[in-house]
């Protein structure tokens, strides 16, 4: 969060620790991570899909012979293993009534601007990109007021 009166929000898996680490040491408790998941079914869906279909990124070629079996047991290890690392320890984000605004659970603190990442990858990036350079222009703009 860019707000000044916002804390900086980190949205980063539990394999970024030593990042985290890092910015926590330079920032101290400005910093915090906020980490996002999608619900059990939805993550292995995702994935067998993906894994199922030739990579548009790579030369991955799709596996035909992996099944939802096999995916649900690794969406298993790998809550295993975030879990380990405290994620099932993390606040929990919801929305408040009318839906406008997120906050962390038990905090309170609120969040107003929403990225929903429920489309294309592209389309996420874009709605990243559009927010970023928002905030460039704003900060471009106090800079540019407090040279006058």
């Amino acid at each position: 969060m860019a707000d000044d009166d916002k804390s900086i929000i980190i949205l980063d898996t539990m394999y970024g620790v030593q990042g985290m680490i890092e910015l926590f040491n330079i920032l101290g408790n400005k910093v915090n991570l906020l980490y996002l998941d999608a619900p059990f079914n939805d993550r292995v869906i995702r994935e067998y899909n993906r894994l199922r279909s030739d990579s548009i990124n790579s030369t991955r070629k799709a596996d035909l012979t992996i099944t939802i079996e096999d995916i649900i047991e690794r969406t298993i290890k790998k809550d295993r293993k975030k879990n380990k690392k405290g994620a099932d320890k993390l606040p929990l984000l919801r929305y408040n009534v009318d839906g406008s605004s997120i906050e962390i659970a038990g905090i309170g603190e609120q969040f107003t601007t929403i990225i929903n990442n429920d489309d294309t990858i592209d389309n996420f990036h874009i709605m990243l990109d559009n927010y970023i350079n928002s905030k460039l222009v704003k900060s471009k703009e106090y800079v540019k007021e407090l040279k006058k």
